[in-house]
């Protein structure tokens, strides 16, 4: 089922950073200004943010001091207001929380991140039948029909040929110029930069 193979990748992740790193707890350092888009980065390029919470426990990282920020509900509340509507979902704590109730006759034992596992990999790109390998199909389809998922959509259609206009040189409300030649005709490429930006920062803005 899902959970097994959630867990077993899970292990295989902790094998992995285990035998690179030869330690039970395993020091790093991130770099706020590492990347074109102003995410973080890590030292030698040690992707901490993409692994999941378990495994999270064993990281010691050498800032002086550590903010705790989730890059992906800011890039989905970035995107929603950008898009334009759905204020009741941004005005939510936790989008997860309000968007749950939609969901929960299909499948009563779904969870918010269940939900996360959907909403996220379709901001960022993943086709509906992959979502369907990994999740309820049930759910996913809803969500796809929804105006969340349609608006998004639209919107980086939108944002493309905004960049597009610009002859792929984007300016970010907050000045970022970012160079996406590379990423002319790749749709979600462009939208993700651009989003994963605005959304960097205004985090460096709050804090």
């Amino acid at each position: 089922d899902l959970d097994r193979v959630k867990n077993a990748r899970m292990l295989a992740k902790l094998k992995k950073l285990h035998t690179n790193f030869r330690s039970t707890r395993i020091r790093y350092t991130y770099n706020i200004n590492g990347t074109k888009t102003g995410r973080l980065t890590s030292k030698g390029n040690f992707n901490a943010l993409a692994l999941e919470k378990p495994i999270k426990s064993i990281l010691v990282p050498d800032n002086d001091e550590l903010k705790i920020i989730d890059y992906n509900a800011m890039d989905l509340r970035t995107a929603l207001k950008l898009a334009g509507g759905h204020q009741e979902l941004l005005d939510c704590p936790d989008i997860f929380e309000c968007l749950l109730a939609a969901y929960v006759d299909i499948d009563a034992t779904l969870t918010r991140d269940d939900l996360k596992e959907i909403v996220y990999p379709y901001m960022y790109g993943s086709t509906t039948s992959s979502l369907k390998k990994k999740n309820n199909p049930e759910v996913v389809d809803r969500f796809i029909n929804s105006t969340v998922a349609r608006d998004l959509a639209t919107f980086k259609i939108s944002l493309y040929k905004q960049a597009r206009l610009q002859k792929f040189k984007y300016t970010t409300p907050y000045g970022r110029v970012l160079n996406l030649t590379d990423l002319a005709g790749n749709i979600g490429g462009v939208f993700n930069n651009i989003i994963q930006s605005i959304s960097s920062d205004q985090a460096h803005a709050d804090f």
